[in-house]
């Protein structure tokens, strides 16, 4: 290396990058922080969303088992199934012998619910064609 010219000092040596890891390492945790924390919301959502689906479901079959007996012990039943399935029936409506539930799901990390809605039925119906009797005599 040369010496500098008289009457010059020397250049200063350029800074060094020492520190520079560690705001690459704090911005990456940070990164995946933020992504876990997302999907950890997304499939609470989608948990809970599943879980008022499951309910509606239940309830609804519960209250198509008593549509015979009117509105008050159908909706009762549906109401009875969603409460042990950690939801609420939000509303409850009996056609003949159809029932449609609408229930809610609460999602405790949001101030808000999940909504869900099923219908069900008797299997045979006037628009469900007859299934054929088997032939009689020796096969």
């Amino acid at each position: 290396m040369t010496p500098p010219a008289p009457g010059r000092t020397p250049a200063a040596p350029l800074q060094d990058d020492t520190g520079s890891g560690t705001v690459w390492v704090i911005a990456l945790c940070l990164v995946i922080w933020f992504a876990t924390l997302a999907a950890i919301v997304v499939t609470g959502v989608r948990v809970g969303h599943h879980r008022a689906a499951s309910a509606a479901d239940l309830a609804a079959l519960a209250a198509a088992r008593h549509a015979h007996q009117g509105h008050g012990p159908s909706c009762a039943a549906a109401d009875s199934v969603a409460g042990a399935n950690g939801a609420r029936v939000a509303a409850c409506a009996l056609d003949g012998l159809v029932v449609d539930v609408h229930v809610e799901f609460p999602l405790p990390l949001f101030s808000t619910h999940a909504t869900a809605h099923a219908r069900a039925g008797p299997v045979i119906s006037s628009t469900t064609p007859e299934v054929p009797s088997p032939p009689k005599g020796d096969p």
